[in-house]
């Protein structure tokens, strides 16, 4: 969403200011992201997605893909 049309949206509220724009442009970008994650994991949970993932990779990269497990799978939504 456009600047102009946040502002359309929300005219008559508060929330016009540079700092509550960039809290509600996180919040949705948040929202994508969370979204995009749980579909790839969704997707990826099905044997024959799975097993098509795998040949793609090793056809890319020339090495087998390693699944990450346990503790390996939030590491990197320490970072976020």
């Amino acid at each position: 969403m456009k600047r102009e049309e946040y502002r359309r949206e929300t005219a008559g509220t508060q929330l016009n200011s540079n700092d509550e724009w960039n809290d509600y442009a996180q919040l949705r970008l948040n929202s994508f992201c969370w979204d995009l994650q749980n579909r790839v994991r969704d997707y990826l949970r099905d044997p024959e997605h799975r097993r098509e993932f795998e040949e793609w990779y090793l056809q890319q990269y020339g090495k087998p893909y390693q699944w990450k497990t346990g503790k390996q799978k939030g590491e990197c939504n320490d970072a976020l």
